[in-house]
């Protein structure tokens, strides 16, 4: 499968600070035309404008795991009958930490990709994972 393909296919939810989140759905929206869905405290302009849709207000702490493995996982369901390609982007150092301890339950259904470096297009290292 070509990379621009890749990139169509991809359905990106941005886990973590809605600032960071909100540069990065309007990087991916620009550039690739890429959709994002958000999970999340908060909210910040560029997600509504980029037509990033907020998922769950959650914060990333340990208590809240099981909270945000059940929801993704539904979200999983509920996508499959449409398809793509289900990633995981942190956007925070609390959403990655949060990713790393719920990885195992995860891996399955997702591709997990790594934080992004500023200006860097995680959905590069989908090319990697298929």
């Amino acid at each position: 499968m070509n990379e621009s393909m890749l990139f169509y296919t991809a359905v990106p939810l941005l886990l973590g600070h809605p600032r960071e989140a909100g540069r990065l759905a309007a990087r991916l929206s620009i550039k690739h035309g890429v959709t994002c869905r958000f999970v999340g405290q908060g909210t910040h302009p560029l997600l509504w404008f980029f037509g990033a849709r907020r998922a769950l207000p959650l914060l990333f702490t340990p208590e809240n795991d099981p909270l945000l493995i059940r929801f993704l996982l539904d979200f999983a369901k509920e996508q499959r009958p449409i398809g793509g390609i289900l990633c995981l982007i942190p956007c925070s150092p609390e959403a990655e930490a949060a990713l790393s301890r719920v990885r195992e339950r995860l891996e399955e259904t997702f591709v997990i990709l790594p934080r992004p470096a500023a200006g860097e297009n995680p959905l590069y290292g989908l090319v990697h994972a298929h």
